[in-house]
């Protein structure tokens, strides 16, 4: 796997006339300075969320139906898709019933022959969710996953996100960047001014992946799948940014 790491040098100071004071008293002049740094990665692995629905005014009736979809799905990702079951995961169950207000005046076109049930609330259904994160290890599956989702009779896809798996990995390096990257604006300030810098006197660190681009519903991704050619993929994996900013006083000697 390839990594392009980018340098973004943001240098930003203040150099105080005035002393800070420490706990012990003693006065330091500082230069206050920003480091900043970027990794780049290529996504190796996709987290999918499926949400699955189904109403029915038997509850029984709708948990069978939600649960049929599930099974049907959890087996063509293991036996289909190959994809271990430690990296699939139900993640959330809801179990609803749902109303609907019934009016009763000259108005209405439906008026219910049992007048206790005007301008009150009916119950009309059950509804049953189930929410499944799948994640993908083999990001070439993707296409094929979403097309047996469909095809189980899952409702939704709530969100599709690129990831590292050495993101952990790729954010300290990003971290340790900045550092120096601080560290060296803050030398070059300092030479500038005919002055040098001695140890760090107070360090800020923070770091973030850029967000992943919003995804389309499961049926327009189903459209394009169907419009496209069997051979060619839809999926442009792109690349996941890792950005880490490192805020940094030094104190002047």
């Amino acid at each position: 796997m390839s990594l392009k790491y980018i340098l973004v040098f943001f240098i930003s100071f203040t150099l105080f006339s005035k002393a800070y004071a420490d706990s012990d008293g003693e006065d330091y002049n500082l230069i206050s300075v920003s480091g900043k740094a970027e990794v780049q990665v290529v996504p190796d692995e996709i987290h999918v969320s499926f949400t699955i629905k189904k109403n029915d005014k038997s509850l029984k009736e709708a948990q069978k139906q939600n649960d049929d979809v599930a099974d049907k799905l959890l087996r063509a990702m293991k036996n289909k898709l190959q994809i271990e079951e430690k990296n699939i995961q139900t993640n959330f169950i809801n179990v609803n019933p749902v109303y609907t207000y019934v009016r009763c005046n000259n108005n209405d076109r439906f008026v219910p022959s049992d007048n206790q049930n005007c301008n009150t609330q009916v119950f009309s259904h059950f509804e049953t969710q189930k929410g499944i994160a799948v994640k993908l290890k083999e990001t070439d599956k993707l296409e094929k996953l979403l097309e047996e989702a469909i095809d189980a009779g899952v409702t939704n896809i709530n969100s599709v996100n690129f990831a590292s798996s050495k993101f952990d990995e790729l954010q300290k390096k990003a971290q340790l960047m900045a550092a120096k990257d601080a560290k060296k604006n803050a030398e070059d300030i300092a030479e500038s001014l005919g002055v040098s810098i001695d140890k760090p006197y107070r360090i800020n660190a923070s770091s973030y992946n850029a967000p992943v681009p919003p995804q389309p519903n499961m049926r327009m991704m189903a459209m394009a799948m169907e419009s496209a050619d069997a051979s060619a993929s839809t999926i442009a994996l792109g690349e996941l940014t890792i950005t880490a900013n490192v805020n940094a006083q030094f104190i002047i000697d």
